[in-house]
């Protein structure tokens, strides 16, 4: 006789006709993985900048709350993987010392984060179209609080 299991438990003699979802983690347990994959991209921009770049280093925590920010920037047109991959790109250009394009956007009374004044480069979209295609990164999402990218407690802007 079948013996199902609700919850660990066993009850003998009788049916179970409940079918239970193959797995209900499933969404979070894609958005995890997919959250490891952007964290290797990342990673992997960190150590290449870092050796190419040593005295302007910068950290897996800065671009992990670079990419956070970027992809909180996308509007319901566009694609928030593409534009939070190019905001690391444009930040890494930043920083490398290259001449920026500024919009002429009003900057926002709340909190002055001169990113949002910052204009994206064909090349940065073209180099965020390559990573997603080279670290297979495509997951659709609409907010950065989708995913599993949280930044260490402590950490501090230095640049």
């Amino acid at each position: 006789m079948n013996n199902p299991s609700i919850n660990g438990l066993e009850f003998e003699g009788v049916e179970n006709h409940v079918d239970e979802p193959k797995n209900k983690n499933a969404p979070q347990e894609e958005a995890i993985g997919f959250s490891c994959k952007i964290i290797e991209a990342i990673d992997g921009k960190v150590l290449k900048h870092n050796e190419n770049y040593p005295q302007n280093k910068i950290t897996l925590n800065q671009l992990k709350e670079v990419f956070r920010k970027g992809s909180e920037d996308c509007s319901n047109k566009d694609n928030c993987m593409e534009v939070g991959m190019a905001k690391v790109n444009m930040f890494l250009r930043l920083v490398k010392g290259e001449k920026m394009k500024i919009s002429n956007a009003p900057l926002s009374d709340e909190a002055v984060d001169i990113s949002t004044s910052l204009t994206l480069s064909d090349n940065d979209m073209e180099q965020a179209k390559a990573d997603i295609e080279k670290y297979n990164l495509d997951f659709n999402f609409t907010t950065s609080n989708d995913l599993f990218l949280e930044t260490d407690p402590n950490f501090k802007w230095e640049l």
